[in-house]
């Protein structure tokens, strides 16, 4: 099993067509699982819409099965709120799968387009969420657009991170979805029994940026 974790920025930033747009563009990713029997075999995904806070709108779910929730803008950006409420569902998902039960190292998408305002340090949530001394500890690609802010999205990520190119927000939201299915679609097809294979970020360089990495700082 391939637990992926999509958490997204649902702020009041994201209003009107952002948000439109990844609504439009989620039903791909339930097509690429349902008509690709290696991807509907493996992949399971949990959708985790954030804004002043987290919410679990899909736990980690075959999709096959299940329906898409319809995400709907909020409050501010709380960064801490997403990384505490990712941690959980990782937990809980992975418990819950049962003793003996074989996964491979779940992934988590991290989408905003804006920068964190709330009081609270995010970083304190987001060394607890990829914690090498967790054993569930997730590889993080995160994408921005809009007034995300590079720093932030090389922080958060632990493998890749990339900033939408252009200036067109609904455009940038649909791109990254749509870098994601591709992704959880060639991620999937890498993937064998004897743990061989990892994470492919199929990304069109034309459209993104990437970033450099950078240390969680105290």
């Amino acid at each position: 099993m391939f637990p992926v974790f999509l958490v997204i920025d649902v702020s009041y930033s994201m209003a009107g067509e952002p948000i439109e747009a990844v609504n439009a563009a989620l039903p791909d990713l339930k097509a690429a699982i349902e008509d690709d029997p290696t991807v509907g075999e493996l992949a399971r995904v949990a959708v985790i819409a954030f804004a002043d806070t987290a919410t679990v709108v899909l736990p980690l779910s075959d999709l096959q099965y299940a329906g898409l929730p319809l995400l709907e803008p909020g409050g501010a950006t709380n960064f801490a709120e997403a990384f505490r409420a990712a941690r959980e569902e990782i937990e809980r998902a992975i418990r819950g799968l049962g003793r003996g039960s074989r996964f491979y190292r779940p992934v988590l998408f991290f989408m905003s387009d804006g920068m964190h305002v709330a009081d609270e340090d995010w970083r304190g949530p987001l060394r607890q969420l990829t914690s090498p001394d967790w054993p569930f500890a997730p590889e993080v690609v995160a994408f921005g657009f809009g007034a995300a802010e590079a720093e932030a999205l090389g922080t958060i990520a632990t493998r890749y991170a990339f900033k939408a190119n252009g200036a067109d927000p609904a455009a940038q939201a649909r791109e990254i979805i749509s870098t994601l299915v591709r992704s959880i679609r060639t991620t999937s097809g890498s993937l064998r029994p004897d743990g061989d294979g990892g994470l492919v970020v199929d990304v069109d360089r034309s459209k993104f940026t990437p970033l450099p990495l950078m240390e969680v700082r105290e």
